[in-house]
Formats: C-alpha cells, structure tokens, sequence
C-alpha cells in the first residue's frame, strides 16, 4: 500500500519553482551559448519575419488550447502540440520558448486562471519545448548515411518533448498526492504518446509544406475546417437525442417520489463497478447510458400501462426488451441497446428473454443488473421495506453464483466500502454522460495523480 500522506503547500511550490528556474536557465543558456567564443549568433538573431511567424504561433497555441478539436463523440483532443512542434523545429531555442510561454499565458489569461496555475503551466511548457528545439537542432544535419539527419532530428525532439513534459507533470501531479513522482511518471508516461506523435509529424508536415509549397496551406485547412463543423453539428444532434430519451425515461420516476434519481443513482453505481472491473472507457459510457435509460420500457410496454408505480426493472421480463428495441433505434445507444436487452438475464440460466447462462451473458449487462437491484433495493416498493446498503449487499452477496455475477458483486461491495478509484455506492442524480475530455498532458494544480 503506498503512503498517500499529503504533501504540504510548500514542497509543491519548492517544485514550482525550481521548473521556473530550470526554465529561465535553459533559455539563457540558450542565449549565451551561441554568443560564445566559436558559437554560431546566427541562431539567435531574430527578422521581422520572425516576429511574424512567432506571433501567428501564439495565437495558433492559445487558440488550439481553447478550443480543443472534437475527434469523435466521446474524445477530444487539444492539438496545441501542433504549433508547439512547430515553434520548436523552425526558430531557435529561446525565440521558441518565448513563443510557447506566451501563447500558454495567453490562452490561461483569458480562461482566468489562477496565478500559480498560469505560472507553472507557462514554465513547463516552454521548458520542453526548449528541450525538444535543442534536441532538433543538435541532431539536424548529423551525417547519416542511411536516414536522413531532419528525420533524425524531428524524431528525437518528439521523444524529448514528450519525455521531458510527461515527466514534468507527473511529477507535479505525485507530489500533490503523495505519491512515488517516478512511479507515476512511467505509468503515464504511454497516456498521450499516439496523439503526441501524431500531432508532431502534422506539425514537421506543417513546415515542409510551409517552405516547398506554402500556398498549399490554406487549401488544406479549408477541408479539415469543414469536417470538423460537420462533426461537431452530429455530436450536438446525437446530444440532444440522448437527453430526450433521457427525460421520456424519467417519466416513470415521477410516479413515485420513492424512485426519483433511481436512473441517475443505477448509472453512478454501474460506472464505479465498471471501472473497478477495467472496463475500457468506450463500454463504460456505454453502461452508464444504458442505466440512465432502463426505465425507458416502462413508458412505452403496454404490461405496464396499470401499474401505478415503477418497480424495479429487473421485476418485469417486459421492460428491459421493450426499452432495448426502442433505444436500438438510435445510433447513440447501439452498445447500450445489447446490455439493455439482456440485463434481465441470471448467471445459473434462469433470466429472460434468452435465458442466457454465465459469461453469454454481456459483461455491461450483467454490471447493470446488480447496479439496479443494489438501488432498487434501497428504495424498496409495494409492501417491501427499503433495506440499509448493507442489508441490500448482503442480499446481492446471497444470490451472487446464481441470480448474479459473483464478480460483479464483489466489485460492488469494493465500491461500497469506499474504494478511491470508484465512484461512491449510492449517488445523487448525474449530468448526463458527456463526451470524454482526453487532453494534451498539461499539468493542472487541482488535478490528482493516480499511481
């Protein structure tokens, strides 16, 4: 068990600091070493031209860390690496970190950020950048007589900026929790790596184009602009299907004031239980969004239509295959349809409406099942007293092997016995799920790091 004692206020701005100085050192170095006595000073003069580009730079860094780019439904993607890639690999190493730290201020000014916010991030990020503008310039032109030296040198700053920003923020991140920074530095260290590398080849894609063709650059962006607004049109559409379907299956919950939540609370439990399971993220989203809309069957199956308050969906073999096939209908709900339809299922066979048996049955299913009856339980029903979330625990523990997945139970129980990497047992309503933020590694103060 590691020690997670909290680290006091000023070891962290200790460390603060010391990337702040480690920063204004590379930068002089930067500056020094060229002026040198066999130094070239032509690496740190600066043209108007120069100036030009810089400025469009910083505003191409602040803009990207703005407005992250939305790849898909659930995922985006701040492409600031891009413009940061590119400042690296085309002006010297001091004009580079001058033109990262100011489109990161930039950009974190107009988001008011607070102070050491703004500070640590803008020193980081000029420190790697730096770091990687050093590397490429260092190995560019090296005599290779195999590969290229630009391909070299491009490599290597992408590996060196990576490192060096991973590192950086990992750390800041173990010592906001106390946690081993090295530990923690190489279980992130793969987190970002593909977009990373992507971004970089898009960024030396960027300047060779730039100095071959550079009429070609707006051309491209054209097409990328408007694939990008087409996009974001069909998440906003997929969006607001999933609230309405949402709100048609709160319905029923008005019903009964004892049920009020019941879809929210399902949802917070399945999504602790799927993450203390491992489920990838893409199956999780798809859980919750099936549990927040398990009752939608119940306003729609005409088996219900007399009943004058909700049960629990797993107490009518109708609800689940009526609100699956309505669901099915939606693109957005194509994964939480199949664990809809089959949450009514029991691990010894005995369920409906396949009568599936163990692991035939869908995991995402089986999630939502035991999820349902730990809330439902709790709130109790027509003469059935609610039990405490032991009492509705030791319930599920008592039929796991045969009603249940005994491991879902037993990942249920590590949620409800406060498990820090699962969300609490019994939640108050949640938002909606919403796309899933993958950003640029960037350090954030309140942000804590998982060992």
């Amino acid at each position: 068990m590691e020690d997670r004692s909290p680290v006091s206020p000023p070891t962290v701005r200790a460390y603060m600091a010391a990337v702040a100085t480690a920063t204004v050192a590379l930068f002089v170095a930067g500056i020094v070493l060229p002026l040198a006595p066999g130094g070239d000073d032509a690496a740190v003069r600066v043209s108007p031209t120069t100036f030009l580009l810089a400025g469009g730079i910083v505003f191409a860094i602040a803009l990207s860390l703005r407005f992250p780019l939305q790849l898909t439904y659930r995922t985006k993607v701040s492409v600031d690496t891009a413009p940061l890639f590119v400042a690296a690999i085309v002006f010297p190493s001091p004009v580079a970190m001058i033109t990262a730290a100011l489109g990161v201020a930039v950009h974190h000014l107009l988001g008011r950020a607070d102070d050491e916010e703004t500070i640590f991030n803008t020193a980081q990020t000029a420190f790697y950048v730096g770091v990687g503008g050093a590397t490429y310039h260092a190995a560019n032109g090296l005599p290779l007589p195999a590969v290229p030296g630009e391909m070299v040198a491009v490599a290597g700053a992408t590996v060196a900026m990576h490192v060096v920003n991973s590192l950086v923020v990992s750390t800041m991140g173990a010592l906001q929790v106390g946690t081993d920074p090295m530990r923690a530095w190489s279980r992130g260290l793969h987190l970002d790596l593909p977009e990373h590398a992507v971004l970089s080849a898009v960024g030396a894609l960027g300047v060779w184009i730039g100095r071959e063709q550079p009429w070609l650059l707006p051309i491209l962006l054209v097409p990328i602009g408007l694939a990008h607004l087409s996009l974001r049109r069909g998440i906003a559409v997929r969006a607001a299907t999933q609230a309405e379907v949402e709100t048609l299956a709160a319905l029923g919950e008005l019903r009964d004031a004892t049920w009020t939540g019941h879809a929210a609370a399902v949802g917070a439990v399945a999504e602790g239980i799927a993450r203390r399971m491992g489920v990838n993220e893409g199956d999780t989203a798809a859980i919750v969004a099936a549990a927040r809309v398990h009752g939608v069957g119940r306003m729609i199956s005409p088996h219900d239509r007399r009943r004058k308050r909700p049960a629990p969906a797993t107490a009518d073999r109708h609800h689940a295959t009526a609100g699956a096939a309505f669901i099915a209908r939606f693109p957005a709900y194509a994964l939480a349809a199949t664990f809809l339809r089959s949450f009514q299922e029991h691990w010894d066979g005995s369920g409906h409406p396949g009568r599936l048996r163990g692991e035939a049955i869908p995991l995402g299913a089986r999630i939502l099942a035991v999820a349902d009856a730990y809330d439902a339980a709790q709130r109790g029903g027509d003469r059935i007293a609610p039990l405490s979330p032991d009492a509705a625990l030791d319930r599920l523990r008592g039929e796991a092997g045969t009603r249940w997945d005994s491991a879902v139970v037993a990942a249920l129980a590590a949620v409800v016995d406060g498990d820090p990497d699962a969300t609490p047992a019994r939640a108050v309503p949640a938002p909606s799920p919403r796309p899933a933020d993958r950003p640029h590694v960037e350090a954030r103060l309140d942000a804590a790091s998982r060992p």
